[in-house]
């Protein structure tokens, strides 16, 4: 039985990586459409970090109901 502490944690968990997902879409839209030779060349390594984050903290959120 999970306690209201870890119910409360998974939920932030879920709802952090999701967020961290849709952020980093919502970035590369925009790079993609803006970018321009004054956009930094760290970037990409930027979106695959979030996306990386935002990936885990959801397999975190969800792994903790089953």
């Amino acid at each position: 039985m999970m306690s209201k502490i870890d119910i409360i944690a998974a939920i932030l968990f879920l709802v952090i990586g999701i967020w961290q997902i849709f952020v980093t879409i919502v970035y590369f839209r925009n790079l993609k459409k803006h970018a321009n030779k004054d956009t930094s060349p760290f970037a990409p390594v930027a979106m695959w970090s979030s996306l990386v984050v935002g990936v885990t903290l959801t397999v975190l959120g969800l792994s903790a109901f089953l």
